[in-house]
């Protein structure tokens, strides 16, 4: 079933302009452009939520000589921070 932006809004819990932005920058769930309309099929924003599901805090990346090594900005800063500290 196609979606409007505040019907998915809802469903997520976030404001619409979160939503919009999230679009904006390719970070949110696949969306349909129909006209002047914004749609999202129920299938892919269960699976956009999906995807989003976390175990840990940072997301990590295991290296191939089984060592870990934290992925993205916030963890790239951390990193940098304590690098910067030996």
């Amino acid at each position: 079933m196609l979606r409007t932006e505040k019907e998915i809004a809802v469903r997520i819990r976030k404001s619409l302009s979160w939503l919009q932005h999230m679009r904006q920058t390719g970070e949110g769930p696949p969306y349909l452009k129909l006209g002047n309309s914004v749609r999202y099929e129920d299938e892919e924003v269960d699976a956009w939520l999906a995807r989003k599901k976390r175990t840990r805090v940072w997301a990590f990346d295991q290296k191939q000589d089984d060592t870990f090594e934290p992925i993205g900005n916030a963890a790239d800063r951390v990193v940098d921070k304590l690098r910067r500290r030996s």
